[in-house]
């Protein structure tokens, strides 16, 4: 923008300068270089809690279920106890659905804990092996820590927690990696199916930002700041790459996520439907929400709440099911 400007300024005469476009043009530019350089600096320190952020709502879901739902819908509802307070046997049913919000509970935190904390399969320059049988163990360690220095130590992870990465280990996957895929697919028979669109490329190619030869169908991460083997995504949601070595963790995280959803919307979808009828009826229909004016399921702010779980130690049935059902 600042060259466009100065080219704009010295045109020849003939040419009409507008002084308030400009003005407008430079400003903005300013205003996102600032906003830009302010990013640069938060988002590294956001990353690492947005993982918190999903594992926290998991948690959420599944308390809400012992602390509320399970009393309330299984027990009182489905199992016929009686709400007078006395003691009740459990029946089939809570059985059933007890186990099925524990399974679904343990294997979304576990899968998630895994994606975030297993490397994706990074790609490390084998062309100096250090683990070789030839190279001295003394060289070996300086190849190890000069390695260490130029890609870093730690990915991923979650709340400041983050994983170390194993040279060693990451070098002893390349290599086995390129051996298997380096046959998949020859540069001749690209160059005559040209009509296939491949990318990653199906053959080993050279980083120009990492300086080095990668196995192939690997691709440069911006985020990381290496080569991934058989890269997908970064996500956020995890904090870290999907790629070759955490790839089948992510689709079983993301399985159990869908059916835990669908397991849920099953569970709460009549209670949910006859509360917000229950809620229309005592209070109105209204966009905004009759009574908080939070939105449509007129949630109490958090500070009412702390109060209601001051006064009464708990927080309202249909609350916490307007809360846990979206």
């Amino acid at each position: 923008t600042w060259n466009e400007f100065k080219s704009a300024l010295y045109a020849p005469a003939n040419e009409d300068f507008d002084a308030f476009l400009w003005v407008g043009r430079l400003s903005r530019a300013i205003l996102n270089f600032l906003v830009r350089q302010k990013l640069r600096r938060v988002i590294p320190w956001i990353r690492p809690l947005i993982p918190f952020f999903g594992m926290a709502l998991t948690a959420m879901c599944v308390s809400s279920y012992f602390s509320t739902f399970r009393e309330s819908i299984v027990l009182q509802q489905w199992c016929g106890c009686r709400t007078d307070g006395t003691t009740c046997n459990s029946c089939n049913l809570d059985i059933f659905h007890t186990s099925c919000v524990i399974f679904f509970g343990v294997n979304i935190l576990g899968h998630y804990l895994l994606v975030s904390y297993r490397s994706p399969g990074f790609v490390i320059d084998t062309t100096n092996d250090g683990g070789s049988s030839n190279t001295p163990h003394s060289e070996s360690e300086n190849d190890g820590d000069e390695m260490e220095r130029q890609i870093g130590t730690r990915f991923g992870g979650c709340c400041f927690l983050s994983s170390k990465i194993d040279i060693k280990k990451e070098r002893e996957m390349c290599i086995k990696y390129n051996q298997q895929h380096s046959t998949d697919i020859s540069e001749e028979e690209l160059v005559h199916n040209q009509s296939v669109i491949y990318h990653p490329l199906p053959h080993p190619t050279h980083c120009q930002k990492c300086q080095h030869d990668r196995p192939p169908r690997s691709h440069h991460c911006r985020v990381c700041k290496m080569c991934i083997l058989e890269f997908d995504h970064h996500c956020p949601w995890v904090n870290n790459c999907i790629g070759f070595n955490n790839y089948r963790e992510f689709i079983l995280l993301l399985c159990h996520i869908i059916f835990g959803c669908m397991y849920g919307c099953c569970v709460l979808a009549q209670e949910f439907y006859k509360m917000m009828l229950n809620h229309i009826a005592l209070h109105g229909f209204s966009i905004k929400g009759p009574v908080h004016g939070t939105g449509l399921l007129d949630l109490p702010p958090p500070w009412v709440l702390w109060q209601q779980y001051q006064l009464k130690g708990k927080i309202d049935d249909d609350i916490v099911l307007r809360s846990a059902f979206p």
